[in-house]
């Protein structure tokens, strides 16, 4: 009797093994169980899927090569049981893939005690890269949401303050053109009305932006290469870089392929108003760098301007492509916020990246031409 009952005592012991190994197993979190010396004696399936090795490879080898900073928790874990019970605690921590990647985690550490004392620790991991993902998804979505009701509003006041100012100021242009080109003025006359002239040409051009701002005229799409556009930016663009002795540098490839569908008007102001942008921020000369080049599945055409210039503070960088914010003398603060706008409609995105001092560059994406 009591033989049979050592038999069964064993036999169910196997059946709780295999019980156990299967749940450890096919666990939806990697399961790594390590000595008290961090030696890896445990290593499941989402295990090798969440960090590319093999069992093969980890069984045995250092934890730490994982989880650099692993040692001081787990020793910390051991102490606070002796004193305070504790037997597991939660931790937020990267980890190291095989290729390098830096995978963020939350980590449950668990102590195994037997006999008093601790005889070895089990890690429950779970890959927190698709929640941060979708948390930055959620979150930039919701920014963009309020962007757009943001410039919704001040497009509509915009757009009336625009209309109501038109017709005067038409009217005081009109007449400075008159008299400049019908009488025989004096000196001072005529430059006062030289400057009225001017200024009310400064005056429509902010009207323009502000009508363009609060509702752009219908795009026009074509199959357009970006480099011939982009050349034709630098050269409407080549007397104000001249004046101002900066070098306007290519480094895409002429002809480059495969094609993007643009509306080509709107691409070529945007990149006129990103190379003015540059230049106003170079007084003592410098250098722009134009780059473009596609993804390696020719999905997506990344444009980057790159300048020499002061650079932007992290505070006005996030104000970038606010309406009616400005940090050049005379600026409306419209043009990066048409910018902005252009490049939604080509279903694109643009960012800036800047440190006083050091430069900006604005990185513009737009899908390729689809065949």
């Amino acid at each position: 009797m009591g033989d049979n009952d050592g038999k069964e005592r064993k036999f169910l012991r196997r059946i709780d093994d295999r019980h156990n190994y299967s749940t450890i197993e096919h666990s939806l979190d990697a399961i790594i169980g390590i000595d008290l010396n961090g030696i890896i004696k445990t290593w499941n399936r989402r295990a090798e899927e969440i960090f590319g090795y093999s069992k093969d490879e980890m069984i045995s080898t250092s934890v730490y090569k994982l989880f650099s900073n692993l040692k001081d928790e787990h020793s910390q874990l051991e102490k606070e049981m002796k004193e305070k019970n504790v037997i597991h605690k939660h931790i937020d921590t990267i980890g190291l893939s095989k290729n390098g990647e830096k995978i963020p985690v939350i980590m449950r550490m668990i102590a195994i005690n037997g006999e008093g004392k601790v005889l070895r620790f089990s890690l429950v991991i779970r890959n927190q890269t698709e929640k941060i993902r979708i948390e930055e998804d959620l979150k930039r979505a919701h920014s963009e949401l309020v962007q757009t009701e943001k410039l919704s509003a001040v497009g509509q006041l915009a757009a009336g303050m625009a209309h109501e100012l038109r017709n005067p100021l038409s009217i005081i242009r009109s007449a400075a053109q008159f008299c400049l080109s019908k009488f025989p003025l004096q000196k001072e006359v005529k430059e006062s009305f030289e400057v009225i002239y001017r200024n009310t040409e400064d005056a429509f051009r902010v009207i323009s932006d502000l009508l363009e701002f609060a509702k752009p005229s219908e795009f026009r799409f074509r199959e357009e290469s970006i480099s011939s556009v982009l050349d034709e930016a630098i050269s409407l663009s080549k007397n104000k870089c001249a004046s101002q002795k900066i070098e306007v540098v290519r480094k895409y490839i002429p002809s480059l392929e495969p094609l993007i569908v643009i509306d080509k008007r709107r691409m070529q102001s945007v990149f006129i108003n990103l190379i003015l942008n540059a230049v106003n921020a170079m007084t003592k000369g410098g250098t722009i760098t134009i780059n473009a080049f596609f993804d390696e599945n020719k999905e997506n055409l990344i444009i980057t301007f790159s300048d020499t210039g002061c650079g932007i503070s992290k505070e006005n960088l996030g104000k970038l492509f606010e309406p009616f914010f400005s940090t050049t003398k005379g600026g409306t603060g419209l043009g990066l916020a048409i910018v902005q706008r252009v490049i939604t409609e080509h279903r694109g995105s643009i960012n800036a990246e800047s440190e006083p001092g050091r430069g900006t560059t604005i990185t513009v994406k737009l899908p390729a031409a689809r065949k």
